[in-house]
């Protein structure tokens, strides 16, 4: 049976264009494979994809020495991954991540009763030191937005070097001492000047107010309430607490505490910091001299900052320490994110990368 024309026609028309110049059907070409998703992630509403590529990203070097990546959201763990030989198990120094420990517990003493107000001066804390004159009207509240005024240097000069202020308060047998015998370079309250003495001197002000030293006052508060256990922190000198950078803390542990601040202080029907203290600490009161701003011992984006384009709002905060340990806690996503990392030798800001090129956006 002879086909009509047309059908010849349509015939051309189907095979010709999978032909090559040779006149042989070529095959059709394979389908192109699906980008890997991160199921957990997806599953809570992130983009599954996105989060793959950082996992995987981080793991390569991307992102320097990350050593472990948590994301949780609504309380819920959908991200755990660990690099570089890190197990969960294992506690390592936070760092400065300390110092938002420490304003957590001013602001449960607040509430106790034991501190009477934010305007209290250095006197009151320190009874059994001589308070220069010039040092005497620094407040509670200068000391935690880091406008106390002090001469100080921990970051044009790199850690371990006699010129180093932080270095050089560690060596110095009493921390109290040596930061009430520095000269005031500015009016407290006027100039933020990043200070991890004057975050010491908060442990100072706790161990006075409370009876006890900020290791055991956070003992049997935070600590105990969210399950913390009892972590090592070291002390500044014999008898007081480092606040400065004293905490060493596994992820899982920084976790539950981004977490306690993301339910607004609550954990299990429980308020263990006031909530009135997580809205105050948390919100900018001051811009800092490396294009962000500062709470109370936390850190914020400023508005327009390229890192939090992607999200509906820029309410984010974040505790930071050093060599790039991170509690970031979104609210209004209910997304809570921290990293710990060996970034030492170089600018631990690659972490605000991975957050503004791939984590960010991937929460929808």
């Amino acid at each position: 049976m002879r086909l009509r024309p047309f059908l010849w026609l349509l015939c051309l028309l189907v095979l010709l264009p999978a032909c090559s110049d040779s006149g042989v059907v070529d095959p059709l070409p394979d389908p192109e494979p699906e980008a890997p998703t991160y199921p957990g992630a997806e599953a809570a509403g992130l983009d599954g994809v996105r989060i793959a590529r950082v996992v995987a990203r981080a793991d390569s070097g991307d992102f320097g020495e990350i050593r472990s990546l948590l994301i949780s959201r609504d309380g819920n763990l959908i991200v755990e991954e660990y690099f570089r030989g890190i197990t969960a198990e294992e506690a390592r120094p936070i760092y400065s991540v300390t110092k938002s420990f420490a304003s957590a517990l001013i602001g449960i003493a607040i509430h106790a009763g034991h501190i009477g107000s934010l305007e209290s001066t250095l006197p009151e804390y320190f009874p059994n030191y001589s308070v220069p004159s010039e040092a005497a009207g620094i407040t509670l509240e200068n000391l935690l937005t880091m406008r106390a005024g002090f001469e100080w240097d921990e970051w044009t000069v790199p850690y371990g070097g006699a010129a180093n202020s932080a270095t050089a308060i560690s060596r110095s047998g009493d921390v109290v001492q040596y930061m009430l015998d520095l000269p005031i370079t500015s009016d407290p309250g006027t100039r933020f000047t990043y200070s991890s003495g004057v975050s010491m001197l908060l442990s100072g002000v706790l161990q006075h107010a409370t009876g006890a030293t900020t290791e055991a006052y956070a003992d049997a508060t935070i600590f105990e309430a969210v399950s913390l256990g009892s972590p090592r922190w070291d002390e500044s000198m014999p008898g007081m607490t480092n606040t400065g950078w004293g905490l060493h803390l596994t992820a899982r542990q920084l976790m539950a505490f981004g977490q306690l601040f993301e339910n607004r202080g609550w954990h299990n029907g429980e308020e263990v910091v006031p909530r009135s203290w997580v809205d105050l600490s948390t919100s900018q009161h001051t811009t800092t001299n490396n294009g962000l701003a500062y709470g109370f011992q936390w850190w914020r984006f400023r508005n327009g900052d390229s890192v939090v384009s992607s999200l509906n709002q820029n309410d984010v905060y974040f505790a930071w320490g050093y060599g790039g340990q991170f509690v970031f806690v979104v609210p209004h996503k209910d997304v809570v994110i921290v990293t710990t990392a060996g970034n030492f030798e170089q600018d631990s800001r690659v972490t605000f990368d991975m957050l503004e090129e791939e984590i960010f956006p991937a929460l929808r």
